[in-house]
Parts: C-alpha cells; structure tokens; sequence
C-alpha cells in the first residue's frame, strides 16, 4: 500500500477592496492573462502585419510613390483595418461570456459590474494598442523610409498613431458599449461597421446638408489623420475632442447599462 502525503493547503488571502472597482485588479490580470499569458498576442501581431505592412510592401513594389504619398495610404488603410478588426475582436468579450455565463459566475463574487466592464475594456485597449498599433507602426516606419531613402518626420509620424489610436478607441468602446444591449453578437458587430462606412458612402450628401456631422463622429478624426501624420498642421481639434468624449461616454453608458443587467 502506497503511503500518501498531503500537501499543505495554503490560506486564501482576504482581499478588502470597497467601492465601484472592487475586483478590478483580480479580474484585470486575469483578462490580461488571455493575452499575454499565452501565443494569442503574437498570433495576432503576425496577422496584422501580414495585413497592414505586406499591402504596404505590394504598393511600395509594385509603383512609384512619394514618402508623403506612402505615409497618407497607411495610415488611411490602418484605421478602417483597425476599426474592422477592433470591433470583431470585441464583438464577443460582453455577449460571449454572457452567453456562456461567464459573467453571472464572476459578478457571483465579491467584485463590482463596472469593474469587470472596465477590465475587459482595458485589457483589450492595452492589447489593440500594443499588437494592432504599434508593431505595424514600427514596422512600417523602416518600410515607408527605407523605400525610397527619405525619412521621416518621427513627431508627425507619432502624432498620426497617437489620432489613431484614439479613433480605434472609439470603436472598441462602442462595440463593448453595445455588448451590455444585446445578447446576440449581430448588432455588436453591424452598428460599428454602420457608423464606419455609412458617412463614406453617403459623403457628399452629408457634406452638402449637414459638414458638422463630420466634426462629432470619428470621420472627421479618420479624414485628419493623414493629413497630420504627413507633416501638415491639424485642421480642426474638435473631432478630436468629440472622438474622445464618444469614447468615455460609451464606457459610462456600458458600466450604467450593466449594473441593470440581469442574469
């Protein structure tokens, strides 16, 4: 008979938090964990890569193109890649794990709702910022100056990704907003993509009857960033200002629409 030894249990360790972000730095690592505790983020850093600078690589080979000319096409093509891939991304992080019960298993203990709102929402935004952002960027920036020996304006390069990174915030919060809505992953994803290509298509009227939609929506944000991040001055702060203030309120109306929410 084999003789067995038991191993000492360790003591849980209480955790007193108080207040709306109770759980938070639980639920934080344990999302960041589906990131960068596994190859996920460099699964994802190879596709967007493969995407964004080998399309930059088919142009910069396939024609003749000024630095300026080849700043303004990657920085158009990032932000409607981005937006796309953002929002299918996380189309699933509400509806899935509502769906699954996920959710109702975590919210069972002691942590707040708009804590585990704003732990997925940051995780995601660390994780877009880092492997749909910056490593293209980086990537791209050799490419773009390497292509034809000019370089650079680093700062206006940067200024571009920083307007970047704010118009893909404003889709992940939009999509995470609309996950605390429905339970169905449709809409998440449609309204996004509506709000995308919707004032592309119809441009000219909407600049004919109504140009200010373009200052309260990230279109404008989308039309400016080129221009920036080749060198030139920002036309107008105010979709700046609007995407930003879109962003925080679609968080507020998620983490308000989510304390509501019945499981």
């Amino acid at each position: 008979m084999v003789k067995q030894t038991l191993q000492p249990v360790q003591a849980l360790q209480p955790v007193n938090e108080q207040g709306i972000l109770r759980g938070f730095p639980n639920l934080f690592r344990q999302e960041n964990k589906k990131w960068w505790g596994t190859r996920r983020w460099l699964v994802q850093a190879i596709v967007w890569v493969l995407i964004t600078n080998g399309i930059l690589a088919l142009v910069i080979f396939s024609e003749e193109n000024t630095t300026e000319g080849l700043v303004e096409m990657f920085f158009t093509l990032m932000q409607i890649f981005l937006a796309i891939g953002v929002t299918i991304s996380a189309q699933g992080i509400i509806v899935g794990e509502k769906q699954s019960g996920t959710a109702e298993w975590l919210l069972s203990k002691p942590a707040s709702r708009t804590a585990f709102i704003l732990s997925r929402t940051i995780a995601a935004w660390i994780a877009a910022m880092v492997v749909m952002i910056t490593i293209p960027a980086i990537v791209a920036y050799f490419q773009i100056s390497t292509a034809n020996g000019d370089s650079i304006d680093l700062q206006s390069f940067l200024m571009g990704l920083s307007m970047v990174a704010l118009h893909t915030t404003f889709y992940l919060t939009l999509t995470i907003m609309l996950g605390t809505f429905f339970n169905s992953r449709g809409p998440v994803i449609g309204i996004p993509l509506i709000v995308l290509i919707a004032p592309q298509i119809a441009g000219e009227l909407i600049l004919r009857n109504a140009a200010w939609v373009f200052e309260i929506l990230p279109t404008g944000l989308m039309q400016m960033v080129p221009i920036v991040a080749s060198g030139q001055s920002i036309p107008s702060i105010t979709p700046l200002i609007a995407t930003a203030v879109w962003s925080i309120l679609f968080i507020v109306v998620a983490s308000l629409r989510f304390e509501r929410q019945e499981f």
